[in-house]
């Protein structure tokens, strides 16, 4: 892939309860994502660290990216994704046709 591609986004994080990161339960993950032109995602970690269960974690968004980055370009997704040439583990494939179901 020899083009180059700029990405960019804003992570404001919202847990501050007045006392900053002063202790490890003294506040909140949470955190919005912002893109221009795009809807607000709302973030917290995972719960396993204190976060809002309700929430995406950046775990979800990880399997998200590398998901549909496999999704669009599978056959070439391994030799021409940034996401997926930046795992250092190997990525299983389950495809599932859904062409013929009733949506």
């Amino acid at each position: 892939m020899d083009k180059e591609h700029t990405y960019s986004l804003t992570i404001n994080w919202t847990g501050n309860l007045g006392t900053g990161t002063s202790g490890y339960s003294s506040y909140n993950r949470s955190h919005t994502i912002s893109i221009e032109g795009k809807e607000n995602i709302l973030c917290s970690s995972d719960p396993t660290f204190l976060g809002d269960h309700s929430k995406s974690n950046p775990e979800e968004l990880f399997l998200a990216s590398l998901s549909s980055c496999h999704m669009l370009l599978h056959h070439n997704a391994n030799k021409q994704c940034f996401i997926a040439n930046s795992c250092n583990f190997s990525v299983k494939h389950i495809s599932i046709c859904l062409a013929d179901a009733e949506i």
